[in-house]
C-alpha cells in the first residue's frame, strides 16, 4: 500500500480490492465508533455501484461488521434512481443485496436506511428530490450539520450516463438543443423563400 497526501486529503492505492475492501471497513468501523462515542449516532451516505460489493467483503472477510453498532446508522444515498425498491437499476436494491442485508439483520438497522421508496414513480422528480432534502435536513440536525461517512465509488460508466441522461426522453441536453437549433434555421429558411418570392412578384406585377 502506498499513499500520497493533498493539501487535507489523503489517497491510498492498494494492490487489489479485497485489500481496498478490508482497508475501507476498518477506517468505516474506526469513524463509526468515533462518532457513536460522540453523538450516539452515525450519519451515512453511500452509492451504489461496485462499492457496497467491496465494502461488504472487506467488513465480513475481516469480522469488522460485528465491531459496528449499524443500529446508530442512519443511511441516505447519494444517488438514486426513481425505482422500485425491488427494480435493477435501484441503489438501494444493489446496496440491500450485497451490503446491507450481509452484514446485519436487525429491524432497526433496516428502519434506519432512508431509500426514495416505492409509489413515487409517477411524481415529479423535482418533488421527490425535495421531499428526500427534507429527510436529510432532520437528519443533519441532529449530528451537528454533517455527514459522518460520505462514501462513494469511481465508475466512469456511470458518470457518463448521468451526464447523458438530462431529458425527459433519454437523449442528451446537446442532442436536443441541436435540433431546436436545426428546426429554427429551417423555418427562417422558409420564410426567407416566402418574403423574396412575394417581392419578386410584386416587383414584376409593377413592371
Amino acid at each position: 500500500m502506498s499513499s500520497k497526501t493533498h493539501a487535507t486529503s489523503h489517497v491510498h492505492i492498494y494492490p487489489s480490492k479485497p485489500a481496498i475492501g478490508l482497508a475501507a471497513a476498518r477506517h468505516v468501523a474506526d469513524i463509526s465508533e468515533a462518532a457513536i462515542q460522540a453523538r450516539g449516532r452515525v450519519l451515512v451516505a453511500i452509492s451504489g455501484g461496485s462499492l457496497p460489493k467491496i465494502l461488504a467483503s472487506g467488513m465480513l472477510d475481516g469480522n469488522i461488521a460485528q465491531t459496528i453498532d449499524f443500529d446508530k446508522w442512519h443511511v441516505f444515498f447519494a444517488d438514486e434512481r426513481i425505482v422500485p425498491l425491488e427494480h435493477d437499476d435501484s441503489n438501494f436494491k444493489a446496496c440491500n443485496d450485497m451490503m446491507f442485508s450481509q452484514v446485519s439483520a436487525s429491524e432497526t438497522f433496516v428502519q434506519q436506511i432512508y431509500s426514495i421508496g416505492n409509489g413515487n414513480e409517477a411524481k415529479d422528480p423535482t418533488q421527490v428530490a425535495a421531499e428526500y432534502q427534507v429527510k436529510v435536513q432532520e437528519q443533519l440536525k441532529l449530528s451537528n450539520g454533517a455527514f459522518d461517512l460520505v462514501l462513494l465509488g469511481k465508475n466512469k460508466n456511470k458518470i457518463q450516463y448521468k451526464k447523458k441522461k438530462h431529458s425527459q426522453d433519454g437523449r442528451n441536453v446537446p442532442a436536443v438543443v441541436t435540433d431546436l437549433l436545426l428546426s429554427l434555421w429551417l423555418f427562417l429558411c422558409v420564410c426567407w423563400f416566402f418574403l423574396t418570392w412575394f417581392s419578386l412578384s410584386c416587383w414584376l406585377a409593377d413592371l
